[in-house]
Formats: C-alpha cells, sequence, structure tokens
C-alpha cells in the first residue's frame, strides 16, 4: 500500500502486543472466574508475573541463540543454521507452556530481541530464508485461521442477541480510541524531535485498521461448558456467536476500508517521499556486517562529545533513552553480535555469494 513504514509496524506490533495481552488476560480472567483466586489483587498479580517471567523466557532464549550463532561457525552450513533458526524461534513457547506461562507472549519478546542481535549473526543467505520462510507460514497460518472462522457461520450452533453484538462493537472501538489517541499524544509530546511524530491521520488510521479477531476467536472456542464453575452452553454460544460476528464485521468493513482510507488520507507528496525507499530482506546487506566495537565507540563518544558541547539540555526521557541505547551499543552488541575478530574475512567468501543473492531478490521485488 506504498504507507510509512513506521506507521505499519506500529499497527502490525501493536496487533501482536494485543494478542500477546488479551491471551494472557483471558487466562487471568477465566482462572477468577473458576475461583482460584479469592481476590481482585491475587488476579491482577497472576496477570504481571505471567507477563514479565513469560518476556524473560523469551529474552533468555533471544540471547542464547544469539551467542549460538555468533560463536559457532553454522553460517558456513546454511541448511542446519536455517533448522536451529526454527527451533530457537519455537523453543520459547515451548518454555513458556511448560512453565504455565503465556508462550505467544514469549515469542513476542524473542522475535523482538532475535531481530535486534542473532538475525545479524546469520549468513545473508539464511536471513533472507528465515524471513520468507516466517512470512510464508504466517500468512498460511493467517488464511487457516480466517478460513476456519468463515466455516463455523454454518456449523456451529449459534445464539443472537443483537444488544450484546452492537454494544461489544461500540465498546472495542471505544477503547481502541482511549488506547491509542493518548498514547500517541504523548509520544508526540514526549519524543525527541525528528523522531517518531504520529499526525492526526496516522492516529486515526490506527484506530481504523488495528482491529484482529483470531485470538479472540480462538480463546472463546477454548471456553469449558462442562464443569460446574465453567460458562453455561448457552452463554457459551452466545460469546461465540458475538465473537465470530464482531471479528468478520471488523476485517470486511474494517480490514476491506483500510486501502480507500489510506489513499484518502495520506497525501500523494507523502506517499511519493516513500516510493523510492528500498527495503531489504538481508540486514546484513543493508547495514554490512560484521561490525567493530572501536567504530561504534568512536561514535558514541563523539555523541557524547556533541551532547556536553550543546548549551541545550535534553530532556530527562530523552537521556535515559540515548543513555540505555548507548549502553547496548557499547556493551550488548559487541558481545551477542559478529565482530570481525569472530569471523575472519576468509570465512566469509560464503557469505558474499549469498549477499549477492539477497541483492539480486531485492531487485526482482522492486
Amino acid at each position: 500500500l506504498d504507507v510509512n513504514p513506521t506507521l505499519y509496524m506500529l499497527v502490525f506490533g501493536e496487533s501482536v502486543l494485543n494478542d500477546a495481552v488479551a491471551v494472557v488476560l483471558f487466562r487471568t480472567c477465566l482462572s477468577f472466574y473458576e475461583r482460584e483466586h479469592e481476590s481482585w489483587m491475587a488476579a491482577v498479580m497472576q496477570f504481571i508475573n505471567v507477563s514479565i517471567f513469560s518476556g524473560v523466557v523469551g529474552v533468555i532464549v533471544s540471547l542464547f541463540s544469539a551467542l549460538v550463532f555468533k560463536l559457532t561457525k553454522l553460517y558456513q552450513h546454511p541448511s542446519l543454521e536455517m533448522a536451529l533458526m526454527f527451533i530457537f524461534a519455537y523453543l520459547p513457547y515451548l518454555l513458556a507452556e511448560a512453565l504455565n506461562l503465556s508462550g505467544i507472549m514469549a515469542i513476542l519478546f524473542c522475535g523482538i530481541v532475535m531481530s535486534h542481535y542473532t538475525h545479524y549473526n546469520l549468513s545473508p543467505a539464511t536471513q533472507m530464508t528465515a524471513a520468507q520462510s516466517f512470512r510464508s507460514m504466517a500468512f498460511m497460518a493467517e488464511t487457516a485461521i480466517f478460513a476456519y472462522m468463515g466455516l463455523s457461520l454454518p456449523t456451529l450452533t449459534h445464539r443472537w442477541h443483537v444488544g450484546f453484538i452492537i454494544s461489544s462493537m461500540g465498546l472495542i472501538l471505544l477503547g481502541r480510541a482511549l488506547n491509542i489517541f493518548p498514547i500517541a499524544f504523548l509520544i508526540n509530546r514526549y519524543s525527541e524531535p525528528g523522531t517518531v511524530q504520529l499526525n492526526k491521520k496516522e492516529q486515526f488510521i490506527m484506530w481504523f485498521s488495528g482491529l484482529r479477531g483470531a485470538i479472540a476467536f480462538s480463546l472463546v472456542l477454548n471456553l469449558q461448558s462442562h464443569s460446574l464453575t465453567a460458562v453455561s452452553p448457552e452463554t457459551k454460544s452466545v460469546l461465540v456467536t458475538t465473537t465470530l460476528v464482531v471479528v468478520l464485521a471488523t476485517v470486511f468493513v474494517f480490514g476491506g476500508g483500510t486501502a480507500p482510507l489510506l489513499e484518502l488520507l495520506l497525501s500523494p507528496e507523502k506517499k511519493s517521499q516513500e516510493q523510492g525507499r528500498d527495503v531489504h530482506v538481508s540486514k546484513t546487506t543493508e547495514f554490512g556486517a560484521p561490525l567493530r566495537k572501536e567504530d561504534t565507540w568512536e561514535e558514541y563518544e563523539a555523541c557524547a562529545d556533541d551532547e556536553r558541547s550543546s548549551s541545550i539540555p535534553m530532556p530527562r526521557n530523552v537521556r535515559r533513552v540515548a543513555g540505555f541505547e548507548r549502553f547496548d551499543q557499547l556493551y550488548l552488541v559487541p558481545i551477542f553480535r559478529v565482530t570481525e575478530s569472530d569471523r575472519p574475512p576468509g570465512d566469509m567468501e560464503g557469505e558474499t555469494d549469498g549477499c549477492e543473492m539477497a541483492a539480486l531478490s531485492d531487485k526482482d521485488s522492486n
């Protein structure tokens, strides 16, 4: 659709995070409903603990994978490298579920950290293969779940409650407005000038196009209707029907209206600016690899000198973000990403062909 990549990442990232939080919140509310917790405080603490420790599991697995791909010569064996990439991507889900945590939350944080560290340690050929493989698998999985929802209309037993359907849709839209617009205001208010700024049109697009329903539909199908403390079959039928109608309505109305809305709201000037933007599947091709710690140190020392010599004080929140970024580049990146000493020039010959392959793929896609 030729939109701002930042807008795409915000819409997609918010949807994924909402899915992960929805799973944890659903399990917490269901356990409270089944009287596993004596108070709301215990349920809230369970939600916080599950969210935090699920993220910790994902981060630990991703950092371990970064070290494995950095300290070994798997880049000389792309097939084995790709197989281990699949294993490490699925491992946090298995570990989190075995520990009664949230697997989708663990995978979310694992993917974020692996994109920042592990992806750079792969050979360019494996980078391109992994990106396309995961993208294809995600597309097929999403197609399967929405096809199942379409088949559920004539096959499941439905109980219609028009008032509940309308009120649910209204509360969902209201909740998204109360979530997106205040947070976008805070981002615009406290972010550093020249970084991410969301105008009113982009905020409205995020509110309009960020609805997803696959996770909600799968969760409502998992409601138990056979135990004494679970919902009754009639109540479950109402919840399933309402969820299915809301999901299908948002898919056809909001999903189908996203492209015309983008054409209407986004100016031609902004679209033409993004049209010539190069998109690389391989991060090594785009940013270069491996890195040198000395270059990173000199770059951030220069930034620190500019900051000290500037007469305009940086806001406190900007200094905090810059401080973490600096710590990451100086200490974490050299530990978890490849350096020149890790991969000598003689060992990089196999990666040259991969870079050329990625470049040809980028040209073909353009």
